[in-house]
């Protein structure tokens, strides 16, 4: 999303440098810095918009991961608890952190001087918000190992499994 974000205001400088020349009209009419400020204000709510969906998306596949987790066979404990901290600092960013953001990015959006204490507010929000997609992306990277680094075999699973296999070969010795 970041990335997708970082772009959306890109396209707004490619579009100016060359808007094609039934868009130049417009541009010219409007005027090159309201034009500017206006669809960095579009790309600005469009970036809302994705950020608020990612975010209900992640609500959503972390509770399933979770759920999976909890009711899954044997899950790490740590896994578990990785994956919870995930969907809470996900709950954080969706309900305090980014209607936060949104509410002074707007504030903000057609003012070219502004208020540097909102700037201010702004932009250390922003870092919070980074600094919590860091984390996530470390919790998934736990987790993510968790399960491809191997443990050491269960000799209760391993029993199990060799109990499981003797009764399926008792099975074909009887047809």
């Amino acid at each position: 999303m970041d990335l997708v974000a970082v772009q959306n205001f890109k396209s707004v400088e490619r579009f100016l440098a060359d808007p094609g020349i039934p868009a130049a009209q417009d541009v010219h009419t409007l005027g090159r810095i309201e034009t500017r400020v206006f669809l960095r204000h579009l790309v600005a709510e469009q970036n809302r918009f994705y950020f608020e969906q990612w975010e209900w998306a992640q609500l959503a596949l972390g509770l399933a991961l979770v759920l999976l987790l909890i009711f899954g066979s044997r899950p790490p404990k740590l896994a578990i608890l990785l994956c919870l901290g995930m969907l809470v600092l996900v709950l954080a960013q969706r309900f305090g952190l980014t209607p936060q953001i949104s509410k002074l990015g707007r504030e903000l959006d057609f003012t070219t001087t502004g208020d540097s204490s909102q700037k201010t507010t702004f932009w250390t929000l922003h870092g919070i918000y980074s600094g919590v997609e860091l984390l996530k992306i470390a919790f998934g990277l736990t987790v993510a190992g968790l399960f491809v680094i191997r443990r050491q075999p269960d000799k209760r699973m391993f029993a199990r499994e060799s109990e499981l296999d003797e009764v399926s070969t008792a099975r074909k010795a009887r047809s």
